[in-house]
Formats: structure tokens, C-alpha cells, sequence
């Protein structure tokens, strides 16, 4: 532009900015950036927390002193038994009263209790991070579920849930021992009760009798049945949805959470003995020969234990295809979230269950007891399931390759109890290969870690997007 150029009148002037000025501002601000603590997830310390007590409890069952042999564990039954321990599943490969020295009996024991423990504890752990209002990448289901208010210490916390699951555990293990004590002497009965009890509470379906398989000898001993029982109940509700209920006492003021575990674990008790009664009714093998009285006694100690423990009275080898079927559906479902059981949890199935119901009536919000539940929770319900289903059909597929060729059903109904770490079983395990035991290893610690995994992930905050592109329906049905 010519220096000598002068602007006329009406004219307007526009002059761009040189580059310079334009041009970001960098500022260096170092590379020393100090990691954030979230970057250890809950899936990750979950799932390293119970591998190093596996692999301990393995070490331990693989030294001589830990069997009556005198040689060393097999190290594929050391880390079989190990992992249904930890996992609080109840499969094994040996016998659990036979094969194991006291040494051995005493480490099932331990790593059945923190095996149960563990998850409750953990969860509480990022429950209260959360409260706290620490930023995490990823929170458990356990926190948006769970109506607390007040929070004491991490510590004080924790205390409180051993302080309470120990004391149920000594309870119950008093009870039985009272029983125990006038059929066995006194050192086993000491033992047997507190096995049983932590077993039991912890739904872990290991047994230690001698002269029993599971509990087929006290099929008819109703005291024991009744307290094994109301122990399995505790421990597949869990620790929040007990003190909860026993806060309140009136359903009524319960939070809906607990709510849901409640009337769910009471609907699919009810729901399975009665399958289980007409199913059997004139199954000689299983309840066809009892009295009525013993049928129905049988029936819901079944459906309590069947569901999430794997304790059992009956030979399920010799029960219907159409009883071990339904019962496999049940194992996938499991207990309550955040307690000893696994599953996908009865909180998972009630979501979808009630949205469907909702959606039936037109409805497009999930609704129940006069509250709304978060959309967002029934993604994470949907997820939770789909994966877990899909990779339980990717497992008992697996064990389709077993070189020892054993009856579907029978498979299906195993494999579906190692994944929903049950361990209701049809002695399979002793047929199967090694294949097939790693497979059901696989299986019970998949299961252990992937719903609990899989409510974490989802549950982490997303960011809200700053667009929205256009909606186009698709045909359904």
C-alpha cells in the first residue's frame, strides 16, 4: 500500500493483525506431573487383591503339611482349591475332609472368610472415597445404590462391617455346635461348627463331614438345615441391606435398595422351591421317596443354598434336566450387590425387570415404590448382564472342547455354577481334564471380578457431550 494513500471521506479502514500477534501463547510447564490416586481403579485392585490371595492360599495348600499324604499338592488341585476358596465358590477336586490335614482345613477356612470379606470391604472402601468427594475414574454400582447418610471413618467403617459379619459367624457357629457337640468330639465339633458357619454365612458350600456328600446326611435334620439356611440368607443379602432392614425394622422405611434384595431374594426363594417341589415331587432318586413334610423341608433348603451357597441335599446328578436348568438360571441371577454371592446380582435383574414392566405399560421411565430410578443405572444394568451372559456361552462353549466327552446339561449346569461362584455341582469335576478344570478356574474367578468390574466401569462420570446428532428410528419386532 502506497505511504501516500490517505482515506476518503465515508471510506472504512479494516487492518489485520500481524502473526505475532496472533499467535498462541505457549507456556512450559514441566513434565513432572504427579499421578492422581484414581489411576488405581476398582477393577484393578480388585482384581490384584484376590489374585495375591489366591496365589498365597495356593502356596500354602501346595506344601506337603497341608494333606494327609505327606507329598506335595498337585499344583493344579492347589490352585483349583484355592481359587473356589477365595471366590467363595465350593467346587473342588478333592475331597475337602479326606485329602486335607488340619493344616489345609484351617487355610480353606481362612480364605473362604476373606475371600467373602473382601468384596464387602472394598466396596465400602470406594463408597466412602466417594462421599468424600475424592475424584475417582471409575465408581462401583455400590454407591449409587446404596442410601447412607452419615459415614464415620475408613477405618471405623471397616471395623464396624468385620466387627458385625464376625459376630453373625460366632453366632452361628455357637448354634451349631450345640448340635454338633452331642453327635462328634469336642475338638471336631469346635471345628466342623466354625467351618460350617463361616461356609455357610460366606455361601461358599464347602463341607468338611466325613461320612456326608455336601449335606445329603442331614437332609432331614431340620435344625441344621434352618440355621445353614438363615446363615445363607444373611450373608446373600448383604452387610448394607441387613442393617438397613435392621435399623428400620418396617419395610416400609427401608430404602428401595433394600427393598429390591428383600422382596427379590424372597420372590426367587419362593419361585425356586416350588419348582424344585413339583420338578422332584416323584423323583425317587432325590425328594420322590420323603413325606410331604421333608419334600417342602427340602425343597426351600434348596432354593435358599441352590441359588447362591451350592450347598446341597440332594445328588444333583440324579435330579431333572428341568430342575438343574431352571436352577442354572438362578445361579446367574445370585444374591444381593455388595454382599458375598455372586451373579449378576438380584439388584441387576430387578432394573430390567421393572423397566420392561414399565415399558409394557407405556411407560418410558423405570418406576417402582413411588421412585424413579436413574436411566443411567439401567444402562449400566443392561451392560452388566449382556456381558456377563455373553461370556458365560463363551465359557461352557470352551468346555465343549473338553477331550472327555460329558452330558450338556450336566456341563452347562457346572460351568454355570463355577461362573456364578455357586459350586452346586453334578461331579463333573472328577471327569473332566485338566482343560476343563482350567477352564472352571477361569470361570469362578471371571465370575468373581466381572460384574463387580463391570459396575465400576459403568459407573464412572462421562462428560456430556456438546452435541447431539440426529435421531433415525430403526424397525424393532
Amino acid at each position: 500500500m502506497s505511504s501516500k494513500w490517505q482515506p476518503k471521506p465515508g471510506d472504512q479502514v479494516i487492518r489485520h493483525p500481524r502473526k505475532q500477534q496472533i499467535s498462541p501463547v505457549k507456556i512450559d510447564i514441566g513434565s513432572n506431573r504427579k499421578s492422581s490416586p484414581s489411576n488405581i481403579t476398582a477393577p484393578i485392585l480388585i482384581t490384584s487383591t484376590i489374585l495375591i490371595i489366591m496365589t498365597i492360599g495356593a502356596f500354602i495348600l501346595l506344601m506337603p503339611f497341608s494333606n494327609t499324604t505327606g507329598e506335595f499338592t498337585p499344583i493344579l488341585d492347589a490352585i483349583f482349591t484355592s481359587t473356589s476358596a477365595t471366590t467363595v465358590t465350593g467346587l473342588t477336586t478333592q475331597n475337602s475332609t479326606i485329602y486335607w490335614s488340619w493344616i489345609g482345613k484351617a487355610t480353606i477356612v481362612i480364605l473362604i472368610y476373606i475371600g467373602g470379606l473382601g468384596i464387602m470391604t472394598l466396596a465400602t472402601f470406594f463408597l466412602i472415597l466417594m462421599r468424600q468427594k475424592v475424584s475417582l475414574s471409575q465408581r462401583i454400582v455400590v454407591a449409587n445404590t446404596l442410601q447412607i447418610n452419615e459415614m464415620g471413618s475408613l477405618v471405623n467403617l471397616t471395623l464396624k462391617i468385620v466387627g458385625v459379619v464376625t459376630t453373625i459367624q460366632l453366632i452361628g457357629a455357637i448354634i451349631l455346635y450345640t448340635k454338633f457337640s452331642t453327635i462328634l468330639p469336642p475338638t471336631e465339633s469346635i471345628f466342623l461348627s466354625i467351618a460350617h458357619s463361616v461356609s455357610s454365612f460366606n455361601n461358599a458350600g464347602f463341607v468338611f463331614f466325613n461320612d456326608s456328600n455336601s449335606l445329603e446326611h442331614f437332609q432331614q435334620d431340620h435344625f441344621i438345615l434352618s440355621i445353614t439356611s438363615l446363615l445363607i440368607f444373611l450373608g446373600s443379602i448383604g452387610y448394607w441391606v441387613f442393617i438397613d432392614s435392621f435399623q428400620f425394622k418396617r419395610i416400609s422405611l427401608i430404602s428401595l435398595n433394600s427393598k429390591i434384595v428383600l422382596i427379590g431374594s424372597l420372590f426367587f426363594i419362593l419361585l425356586g422351591a416350588t419348582i424344585f417341589f413339583f420338578s422332584e415331587f416323584n423323583n425317587s432318586k432325590t425328594i420322590g421317596d420323603l413325606n410331604i413334610y421333608n419334600k417342602i423341608s427340602v425343597s426351600f433348603f434348596q432354593s435358599i443354598s441352590g441359588r447362591t451357597a451350592g450347598f446341597s441335599v440332594i445328588d444333583h446328578s440324579q435330579a431333572n434336566t428341568s430342575t438343574n436348568f431352571f436352577y442354572s438360571f438362578l445361579m446367574i441371577i445370585g444374591g444381593g450387590a455388595a454382599s458375598v454371592s455372586g451373579g449378576i446380582k438380584i439388584n441387576t435383574f430387578a432394573i430390567i425387570a421393572i423397566s420392561i414392566y414399565c415399558n409394557m405399560k407405556g411407560k418410558f421411565e423405570t418406576s417402582i415404590f413411588a421412585r424413579q430410578i436413574p436411566i443411567k443405572q439401567l444402562y449400566q444394568a443392561l451392560s452388566i448382564s449382556s456381558i456377563s451372559i455373553f461370556t458365560l456361552i463363551l465359557l461352557i462353549f470352551l468346555m465343549t472342547f473338553d477331550p472327555h466327552q460329558i452330558n450338556f446339561s450336566q456341563l452347562l449346569f457346572d460351568t454355570t455354577s463355577a461362573f456364578g461362584t455357586v459350586g452346586a455341582t453334578t461331579n463333573i469335576v472328577d471327569k473332566i481334564s485338566n482343560y476343563g478344570k482350567t477352564i472352571f478356574i477361569i470361570s469362578m474367578f471371571t465370575g468373581r471380578i466381572l460384574p463387580f468390574s463391570l459396575a465400576s466401569i459403568t459407573s464412572r462420570e462421562n462428560s456430556t457431550s456438546i452435541y447431539h446428532y440426529a435421531e433415525e428410528r430403526i424397525t424393532i419386532g
